[in-house]
């Protein structure tokens, strides 16, 4: 459905949908750790827990993204 989707959305806008390769949950937070380094201790410990929350967040749309994914495919 989602390749369905690509092509409607290209034929009727002519922009991509498509990103570049799929990012895994390590992929985005590696990239967070090298955009964020920090230059003093209190804006690492800042940066770190910033870090910390967005990888929680990531973590938890990632399961819940697997869990519609099963429901969807269990219907």
């Amino acid at each position: 459905m989602w390749e369905e989707a690509q092509e409607r959305f290209h034929k009727l806008t002519a922009k991509e949908l498509k990103g570049s390769r799929p990012k895994r949950l390590d992929d985005v937070i590696t990239e967070l750790e090298a955009k964020y380094v920090a230059n003093s201790s209190t804006e690492l410990d800042i940066k770190k827990r910033t870090a910390k929350v967005i990888e929680n967040v990531l973590k938890c749309i990632q399961l819940l993204g697997g869990i519609a994914a099963q429901g969807a495919s269990m219907v």
